[in-house]
């Protein structure tokens, strides 16, 4: 359970002053992530890749209790998580979170389809950014690009994953417990979510890089590579024990 309570204006009126940062640490195979240089292990175990470049939609972004019904619902909740230089985290900030008792979180992978379909700029949804189809309109949800490096030196293989259909829209929900807990809207309350990569190569289905080493147009590959990457995030608690959805 989250527990937020309210903190004071200096006129005495009471207002929702919570904070709660959604941090997303990246990771392949368990190890953070590291564009660039830092070569990893192919999905099938044959030959190694590097991520030159990853980024993913977060978006719709509810606090709820399950129990009472009550909820705190992000406005315009578009996020474009991506990662770069030395830090394999990114972070997002709700502010001024309703005080209340929360015992869950959802979220999505992606752009839900009617706002996928808008040329409205919120928040992070904005052609500028490198995640607009340039041939359609919408976004690519997830974006993936390295390099793929075969067995016995033979020559290195592009690999390059946009994947951004309203289909391909992910809705997620994560219990929270009592490592979740924060009494104090003064305190900034911070729940991790891992995000493992390997996991959009693998289960339910498994892409070998030899074979597939790019999706972008093709909406059977698009799906497959959605319900991969649907249960790629956990979140951990204060303790270090990760939970699955």
């Amino acid at each position: 359970m989250l527990a937020l309570e309210a903190g004071c204006n200096r006129d005495g009126t009471s207002e929702p002053r919570a904070s709660v940062t959604l941090r997303f640490a990246a990771q392949v195979d368990r190890q953070p992530l590291h564009l660039g240089a830092q070569r990893y292990t192919a999905p099938t175990g044959s030959g190694e890749f590097t991520v030159e470049d990853f980024k993913m939609y977060i978006s719709n972004v509810i606090l709820r209790n399950l129990e009472t019904g009550n909820a705190h619902v992000e406005k315009d909740s578009y996020h474009l998580v991506r990662f770069g230089g030395e830090s394999n985290n990114f972070d997002i900030v709700l502010e001024g979170v309703d005080a209340s008792d929360y015992d869950a979180i959802d979220f999505a992978i992606g752009i839900d389809p009617v706002r996928n379909m808008s040329i409205e700029n919120l928040r992070d949804l904005n052609p500028n950014n490198q995640m607009a189809w340039n041939w359609d309109v919408g976004y690519k949800f997830v974006l993936l690009e390295g390099t793929f490096y075969p067995q016995n030196g033979l020559t290195p293989i592009p690999l390059v994953y946009h994947v951004g259909y309203s289909e391909n829209y992910k809705e997620l929900s994560f219990g929270l417990d009592e490592g979740e807990r924060n009494p104090s809207a003064q305190t900034n309350t911070t729940l991790t979510f891992e995000i493992e990569l390997m996991e959009m190569f693998r289960n339910p289905q498994d892409i070998d890089f030899n074979v597939l080493p790019s999706i972008k147009f093709d909406q059977g590959e698009s799906k497959m590579f959605a319900d991969n990457y649907a249960d790629m995030i956990r979140l951990q608690n204060e303790l270090g024990v990760m939970r699955d959805r």
